[in-house]
């Protein structure tokens, strides 16, 4: 069974994916393919993008991944190749 933080990572994932859908980064012919994911990887980890309590203690909004993901980026950059090879 999934802990915590990965809940939240996993929960992060899937409104990546289903934001993708909505705003057209995914195409329309590819859009069912990634919902069914969604759906699987959900029930593998125990999370539900439609359950209230879930993303209230799940979700990072108003922060997204894509902006999480860029600001380790940007801190990796500053830092050089130090952070590249260390396990998080």
């Amino acid at each position: 069974m999934a802990d915590e933080k990965q809940k939240h990572l996993v929960f992060s994932i899937l409104e990546f994916l289903q934001t993708s859908i909505n705003n057209g980064t995914i195409k329309s012919d590819d859009a069912e393919g990634v919902e069914v994911a969604i759906q699987c990887i959900g029930e593998a980890f125990g999370v539900d993008l439609n359950d209230s309590a879930q993303a209230q203690t799940y979700s990072t909004k108003p922060a997204t991944l894509m902006s999480i993901f860029e600001v380790f980026v940007n801190a990796q950059k500053k830092l050089g190749n130090k952070v590249r090879h260390k396990r998080i």
